[in-house]
Parts: structure tokens; sequence; C-alpha cells
């Protein structure tokens, strides 16, 4: 497959200089490594593909289907150059699309680097640095704002522990949307594919039918042949009782079968024909039903929507919730009229 390098401009790829060379992603689990320039330098595409493979996921190249984006497949003579930059492959292992194998799960994973500690840190120093906060002995001593502190501290304890959550959702919304682009790399390559296969099967129907034409002619001028046969005479030292003219040599009965079992041949071969068109269109109608399911998975928003919803109502709760939350508190020294008046309003 030949990859020009206005490719990622035709089919609205990221490209930028800040970015990888390349993206080596990982079709059904959505995960990604980036390549840079330099490793692209020296080596074919497949080779880099190949090697970043084997040690991220151990698995050799003879397990490997790689389709880049735009769904053309990544072969072994294919150049950095003519592959160009800013470039998605998609790597699917054949022992995993095996119907009979057993699914294997990835694991959405969030790292923990001392969520719990940093989070009771977090919340004491906001607790203390909070300047709604009251202080000293009559902050100590007030049960109300004791009450205000604690909800607030208990609301920072709760914002912090659910931040993995928040990287975990993040986590899900982008490896959805590589799994997208896998996806889609899989309608390109299916639709490639079977264009290819319709153009053939039309180029071949065409030659048959040409063949055909100038085959069932041949034979419908056997018997015309034969007939005329009889008025070739023989030459005098070649003619004898019964064989007078050219028909009288040539072997009709021989070539009469001859002309018959072709003609049987050429009905099993239509016969054929006719069962290579029925899997055509088996296979025609196939392709039409996997593409338009996986396009129902494509469009399906449901895993990018939740996710979307935890990071955005996290970012609220901690933008406009707990400042809300936190402007409840009555300033220290406040007069108690005010702080009425202040309740009233909200009420």
């Amino acid at each position: 497959h030949f990859f020009p390098l206005a490719a990622r401009d035709q089919v609205g790829l990221r490209c930028a200089e800040q970015e990888p060379a390349m993206r080596i992603c990982h079709g059904l689990a959505g995960q990604v490594l980036e390549v840079d320039d330099q490793e692209l330098e020296w080596r074919f595409p497949v080779d880099v593909v190949r090697l970043h493979v084997r040690n991220r996921w151990d698995v050799e190249a003879d397990d490997l289907i790689l389709l880049a984006s735009g769904g053309d497949v990544l072969g072994p003579n294919i150049r950095s150059e003519v592959f160009g930059r800013c470039r998605d492959v998609f790597v699917f292992f054949r022992s995993s699309l095996d119907p009979k194998a057993a699914p294997v799960p990835s694991h959405l994973v969030v790292e923990p680097q001392g969520h719990d500690a940093k989070a009771a840190e977090q919340v004491s120093a906001d607790s203390i640095n909070d300047p709604l906060q009251p202080s000293g002995a009559l902050g100590a001593a007030d049960p109300a704002f004791s009450a205000f502190r604690g909800n607030i501290a208990e609301a920072r304890r709760q914002l912090a522990e659910s931040r993995p959550l928040v990287s975990l959702a993040s986590s899900a919304e982008a490896r959805q949307k590589v799994q997208r682009l896998a996806g889609q790399a899989v309608l390109d390559n299916l639709a490639s594919q079977r264009a290819t296969c319709t153009r053939s099967m039309s180029l071949f129907l065409q030659k048959y039918d040409r063949v055909q034409e100038q085959f069932d002619h041949n034979l419908s001028k056997v018997e015309a042949s034969l007939a005329a046969l009889t008025n070739v005479a023989l030459h005098p030292a070649l003619r004898a009782t019964g064989r007078e003219s050219l028909a009288d040599v040539v072997p009709r009965e021989r070539v009469l079968q001859y002309a018959a079992s072709v003609r049987g041949e050429r009905a099993q071969l239509a016969r054929r024909l006719a069962k290579l068109r029925q899997q055509d269109a088996h296979t025609q109608a196939l392709c039409e039903q996997i593409a338009k399911t996986l396009q129902q998975v494509l469009q399906d928003d449901a895993v990018v929507a939740a996710a979307q919803a935890i990071q955005q109502e996290h970012a609220r709760a901690e933008s406009e919730l707990l400042p809300a939350l936190c402007g409840l508190v009555p300033q220290e020294g406040a007069a108690p009229a005010s702080v009425l008046e202040d309740e009233k309003r909200s009420a």
C-alpha cells in the first residue's frame, strides 16, 4: 500500500511540530506509545513498531496486524519519508481476534502516588490558610464554627479522595478516543478491501463474458464446419472407396464428443461462477453488516459522556461548590445582626 505524504491532511489527522512523529496504539485496549523522529530516522516504521510492541506487550511480529490511520496496511517496505509524520499505527493481535480465543481484559489502573497522604496534607493546609475559617479561642469555642470547619474539611477530603476517580475517567476517555480511531481505521481498511474485491470481481466477470462469448461462437460453428468438409475433395492419391472428401477422414464422432464434453465443462464453470457470485454477495452483505455494527459502536458516547461528566462535576465542585460552601461561613467578628441578615438572604 502506498502512503502519500498528504494522507494525514486528507483524513484530518493531528500534526504539529511538538507532537510525536508516530503513535503506536493498541487497537483493542486503547493504550498509546509515542515515537519521536530519531527512532524513525534509520529504521523502517514497521521495524520500530515491532520493537516497541514486543517490549511493551510481549507480542511477536507474526501475531501482528498493523493498520495505519486511514486504513492502510503498514507493510515491511514502507519508508518513513513515505509514511509521513504525525500518523497513528493501530496494532491488533491475530491471536486476540480469533473467535475461539478468550478475551483478555485490559484494566484501567490509576497509579497510586500517595493520594491519601497528599489529600490529607492538602486538607490540612487548606484549613489553616483559609481566610474564611475563624481562628483563635473564639473559633475553637464556638460549636457553630467547629461544625462549619468540619463540613468544609470533609468536603475537601472527599474532593481529594475522588481525584483518582477523575484521573481514571480521564484515562478512560483518552483510551476510548484511541479505540474509536482504531475502529475507524478498521472501517477504512474494510472499505478499501471491499472496493478492491469488487473491482477485481467486475474485471473478472467482464473477461469471463468476453471469453465465453467467443467460446459459444466457436462451439456453434462445429456442426457447420464438419458439414463444410464434405465439399473439400481429397487428393486423387488419397481417395479410396468411402473416402472421397475431407469429411470422410475427419473423426466426426470424436469431434462431436469433444464438443459435448467442452459444453459440459462450460456448464460446470457457469455453476461455479454462480456460486462465486453468491459468495461475493454474501461477503458484501456481511461487510455491510459489520460496518453498520462498528459504526454504531463508534457512535456510542456512553463511556465518553460518563467520563466527561465525572471530570466536569469534579471541577465544578472545586471551583464553584466548595467556594460557595466556604462563603456560608460568617466572618470572624461579624455582628449578629449581619449574620442573621445573610441567613435570611440565603434562605
